[in-house]
């Protein structure tokens, strides 16, 4: 049903996002006073509000503004293929600039950070945007354009969870330690999509309503992991394969020898495997090289061995996350999906005992690592002396070597710290 706009442009603004949403005064793109972010509601007096005429009109996203967050895409086709993959959205408030567009919605309870949004091409082809970021949502694009609500409908509420990524190569996933808590105070100003978490169906409450928090991270990684596998299938992916020879013979050939009618067992003792030893994508990758090798050994379709290989990687992670208690659990929980795939790597080298080496401690270069990861060498070294050794994780003991003219290369030596 249509709301009823006011004419006066920041009365309508204020009549589409509710009174608990912050407005900035922007020259172009950039907010006028420094320390926006610490704006608040409260902020919101007539005089404050009479400095937005005249000039282009911000709104600062996250917690400041009752769980506003904004998807901005920076061209028309990324955005119709989101709105095919979640077609809720396309009732919620949308505005424009030059091209492509911003969908803005109200999460309930938590969201990500602002992160890039990239297409199946690796592609920089938007933003989801929430705390410390705003977007424009009225005034002058620096194009010359008018921005323009293409929908003038207030911000639907949604679950995090609900948004569907597929078709992008990167998007936000939750992450506990970037979780931010919010419930929306007034329900009023907002739209919502699914049941609130006190609806019942036939007298019982929701499994999705009764899941720990920690199950929000299996959700995310389900999703990131099959959206690699239709990748894989669509072939999508068989121009980079080759990159990963080296690690399908370190982790794959090197145990399992295939044959006729093994093809289950062989899974079933490899995906335990590749899960501490890989993030979960690689994993998925070597195991579709397997089957590809392979295929003329067993009657099951690719389809098939992929979903199957999808549900494996899955239940070996719970498995290995449910081995965890105390400190090493909740620093487990507290990492995204890479943070986690490399904390199960780590936590494997450190239960290996090296010959001649004081318990807990193993050798792990950032090459390495970026590759098991597939990641940069320079996020593998962020990841290691940035995140984990501050956190409590690792204790570096030697720095490594880098292999030059007759000096051979060393992997740096770190020490589980977790005890």
């Amino acid at each position: 049903m249509k709301i009823r706009i006011k004419t006066d442009r920041i009365g309508r603004i204020q009549t589409l996002l509710g009174k608990g949403a912050v407005l900035l005064p922007c020259n172009g793109k950039k907010p006028v006073d420094k320390g926006w972010q610490k704006r608040t509601a409260n902020d919101m007096t007539k005089e404050y509000l009479d400095r937005l005429r005249g000039k282009n009109i911000g709104v600062s996203l996250g917690d400041v503004s009752r769980g506003l967050c904004t998807i901005d895409f920076d061209d028309d086709k990324s955005l119709e293929l989101f709105l095919t993959r979640n077609a809720s959205l396309r009732n919620t408030l949308r505005t424009r600039g030059a091209r492509g567009g911003n969908i803005w919605l109200v999460c309930e309870d938590h969201f990500r950070r602002t992160t890039d949004i990239r297409s199946a091409t690796g592609q920089k082809c938007g933003e989801w945007r929430s705390n410390r970021s705003h977007t424009v949502i009225s005034g002058t694009h620096p194009t010359g354009v008018p921005y323009r609500f293409v929908n003038p409908e207030p911000p639907i509420r949604i679950q995090f969870e609900q948004i569907v990524w597929e078709g992008f190569s990167k998007f936000p996933l939750i992450s506990k330690s970037n979780k931010q808590i919010y419930r929306v105070r007034d329900k009023g100003d907002t739209q919502r999509v699914g049941r609130d978490k006190g609806d019942t169906q036939n007298g019982q409450r929701s499994d999705s309503d009764t899941q720990s928090t920690s199950l929000l991270l299996s959700n995310s990684a389900s999703q990131s992991l099959e959206h690699t596998a239709t990748r894989l299938l669509a072939g999508q992916e068989d121009g980079e394969l080759w990159k990963l020879e080296e690690l399908y013979r370190e982790y794959v050939a090197k145990y399992h020898k295939p044959q006729r009618h093994q093809r289950n067992a062989i899974l079933t003792r490899a995906a335990p495997a590749l899960i501490r030893r890989l993030s979960p994508q690689v994993a998925l990758k070597l195991l579709y090289l397997l089957f590809s090798k392979n295929r003329h050994l067993w009657t099951a379709t690719k389809t098939e061995h992929m979903n199957e290989c999808v549900a494996a990687l899955l239940n070996a992670e719970r498995s290995w996350a449910g081995t965890l208690s105390g400190k090493a659990r909740s620093a487990y929980e507290a990492e995204d999906d890479i943070g986690q795939a490399a904390f199960r790597i780590i936590c494997d080298l450190a239960a290996n005992e090296q010959p001649n080496a004081p318990a807990g401690t193993f050798f792990l270069s950032y090459g390495d690592l970026s590759a098991r990861l597939e990641i940069s060498k320079m996020a593998a070294w962020r990841l290691m002396k940035e995140h984990f050794a501050p956190a409590g994780v690792v204790r570096m003991i030697k720095n490594g070597i880098r292999r030059q003219k007759n000096i051979r290369s060393r992997a740096t030596e770190w020490e589980w710290a977790l005890l």
